[in-house]
């Protein structure tokens, strides 16, 4: 007697996942980029705030963490990183999106900071981010044991930062950047200890906007922003990204940026549909509850039943209808 579009029977979910996952592959491979990460790098970590990106992408980032000492002179533009999985038999495992050496400017001894950026989708995916950041962090400092120090050699454990990219944020959290660390609080007496003794974990959260019209106020986000932007043209963003803040292209780069791009722009667009058939089929089903009370057969519940929706929903329908009969 009457039909009902299924949701389930689109394909629109599947379509959704293998753009995800074509736009996260993308995504990481463009972070992967030397110049870029050294460019996050200069405006997160204070020690390279005096530095150039030139400097900190040659000099202090490590190509290959299984070598200490790793000079950046070498031809590959890419960060491979470390193992980017961390397995505990207890545990379970944790695969960072990149995980990477920084050596230290300026010190006498060799000193290295572990950085992970992570690029995450979701502001809210069913947890509060900074929860799982320090997580992720934890496991850093842990997992170091026997690589970075032995037995109780703790004094050598290296600093942990956590960089979490939330590329498409509610509008309240757009263009915002937070930092998440340790201190120690004196609450009576006097400080105990040094600064570099505690402060071993530091976990960012930065917020794009996709809103071109809102300026941010800040090098970071206005530099994000142009790289992850979804109504911004891969051309678009390569003459900015050379001409303002001198990150050089390779063809590989450029691919990347497209493909990250086209899967920006298939899923704005699967959106798009998805609403207009979500409204599609809420108009029908409200149409058929109106003629199902027209009819003054069934109860409020063989009307949900039939009509496949909550009941509260068929209740407030009924409330409009009677309103416009009154």
């Amino acid at each position: 007697m009457y039909s009902f579009v299924r949701e389930e029977i689109f394909s629109y979910p599947m379509l959704q996942w293998n753009q995800e996952k074509t736009f996260d592959a993308a995504c990481k491979k463009v972070l992967s980029k030397k110049a870029i990460l050294a460019y996050i790098v200069k405006k997160t970590i204070p020690e390279f705030e005096d530095y150039s990106v030139r400097e900190i992408e040659s000099l202090y980032i490590e190509n290959d963490p299984e070598i200490s000492n790793v000079r950046l002179a070498n031809k590959n533009p890419y960060i491979h990183g470390m193992n980017t999985e961390d397995t505990d038999m207890e545990e379970g495992t944790v695969r960072f999106d990149l995980l990477f050496y920084v050596r230290l400017p300026l010190e006498e001894v060799l000193t290295k900071v572990i950085v992970n950026v992570e690029a995450q989708g979701k502001f809210s995916p069913g947890y509060p981010i900074p929860k799982r950041m320090i997580y992720y962090m934890a496991r850093m400092i842990s997992s170091q044991h026997g690589k970075e120090f032995v037995k109780s050699h703790y004094e050598e454990i290296k600093k942990v930062y956590s960089i979490w990219i939330c590329m498409d944020p509610p509008s309240y959290a757009a263009n915002t950047i937070n930092r998440y660390g340790m201190r120690e609080a004196n609450v009576y007496g006097k400080p105990l200890y040094e600064k570099k003794d505690y402060d071993l974990m530091e976990g960012i959260l930065i917020c794009l906007s996709q809103d071109e019209e809102e300026a941010s106020g800040s090098d970071l986000l206005d530099f994000l922003n142009t790289t992850f932007r979804k109504t911004m043209s891969a051309k678009e963003k390569r003459k900015i990204l050379e001409e303002k803040y001198s990150i050089p292209f390779d063809q590989e780069l450029e691919e990347e940026m497209e493909t990250m791009d086209g899967a920006f722009s298939s899923a704005y667009k699967s959106s798009l549909e998805r609403k207009g058939m979500k409204q599609g089929i809420e108009e029908e089903k409200r149409e058929t509850i109106q003629a199902l009370f027209q009819m003054n057969r069934f109860s409020l519940q063989e009307i949900a039943t039939i009509a496949r929706c909550p009941i509260e929903k068929v209740q407030k329908i009924q409330e409009e209808l009677n309103k416009k009969s009154s």
